[in-house]
């Protein structure tokens, strides 16, 4: 519960061609009541390479008047030690 919560997700997307797009939607987590709806961004993949990014993205339907963003580390390629 802070407001600047961490997932450390790794996954493996194994089969994406350039054009494709990484959708992320973001939900906070209630165990009293619903999960909010915190946003969603998208990350093209347009590389014909594997594509790396490291960044912000701004997060959409975030709420009226609202900024946030996701921080986003995407290695496509290789694999990494947690």
């Amino acid at each position: 519960n802070n407001c600047s919560p961490s997932w450390n997700h790794i996954c493996e997307i194994e089969d994406w061609s350039p054009g494709d797009t990484l959708l992320f939607t973001v939900w906070d987590k209630d165990w009293c009541s619903r999960d909010d709806f915190l946003g969603r961004c998208e990350l093209p993949l347009v590389s014909t390479e594997f594509p790396e990014f490291e960044g912000e993205i701004k997060l959409q339907q975030a709420g009226r008047g609202i900024e946030a963003y996701l921080s986003i580390r995407v290695l496509a390629g290789t694999r990494h030690k947690r």
